[in-house]
């Protein structure tokens, strides 16, 4: 017997997270699950970092401080030693952009199945914030 399959495609999928790679294939680094999890997926693993805040538009680590968020434009910013410091920025097909010390705009990565930007934010602060 066949049984029905459905699926409710209104359910949020995982957000995929790839780290650029100059002149290779982009690398799998992450994922966020449906309850804004954030996971490192480095070591064949997936090993819970922090989790997102989707109506707060933050970003916590895993023990629940406050990494930084998504201001409306885009623009990622990251919260350290009580400074504000916009670090980045996410377009809305999920290419996420960073600074190299000459302050010069640098692709960092990009996120897939992208659902609001605080998921790019996610990336930012936990993948490619490389100051």
């Amino acid at each position: 017997m066949v049984e029905n399959c459905t699926r409710d495609w209104n359910t949020k999928m995982d957000v995929l997270i790839f780290r650029d790679q100059a002149l290779n294939p982009d690398k799998l680094v992450g994922r966020i699950d449906e309850r804004g999890k954030v996971y490192d997926l480095e070591g064949g693993r997936d090993r819970l970092i922090g989790s997102v805040y989707y109506e707060d538009g933050e970003v916590y680590d895993g023990e629940n401080m406050l990494l930084g968020w998504i201001e409306e434009e885009g623009t990622i910013v990251r919260f350290f030693n009580d400074e504000n410091i916009k670090v980045g920025f996410i377009t809305p097909d999920g290419e996420i952009y960073g600074y190299d010390e000459d302050e010069q705009v640098v692709c960092r990565g990009r996120v897939t199945g992208l659902q609001d930007n605080i998921e790019g934010a996610a990336a930012m602060l936990f993948f490619f914030n490389e100051d």
